[in-house]
C-alpha cells in the first residue's frame, strides 16, 4: 500500500518553513560535528538490523536475547 501526501500548494496553503525547523537543523549539525563517526555508526546500526544495541553497536551475529552486556563494542569506525 502506497500513501501519497498532498503538497501544501495543492491544498491552497503557502509553503513556509516551520519556525522550529531552523533550530532542529542547527542542533542536528552540532550533533554530527561533535562526533564525526556518528553517521557511520548509525549506518552500521541500521544495516545490522536495529537490534537494540545503540549506541554501543555489537558485532554481526550478536543476539540480544542471549548476549550479556559485558561484550565489547567495535568503536573502530
Amino acid at each position: 500500500m502506497q500513501m501519497q501526501m498532498l503538497s501544501s500548494s495543492k491544498v491552497g496553503m503557502p509553503i513556509t518553513p516551520k519556525p522550529w525547523l531552523k533550530h532542529l537543523l542547527s542542533a542536528l549539525k552540532r550533533l554530527v560535528l561533535s562526533d564525526r563517526k556518528l553517521p557511520d555508526k548509525k549506518s552500521l546500526y541500521i544495516r545490522l538490523g536495529c537490534r537494540g544495541d545503540w549506541p554501543n553497536v555489537k558485532p554481526p551475529g550478536w543476539d540480544p536475547s542471549t548476549a550479556d552486556d559485558s561484550a565489547t563494542s567495535p568503536d573502530t569506525l
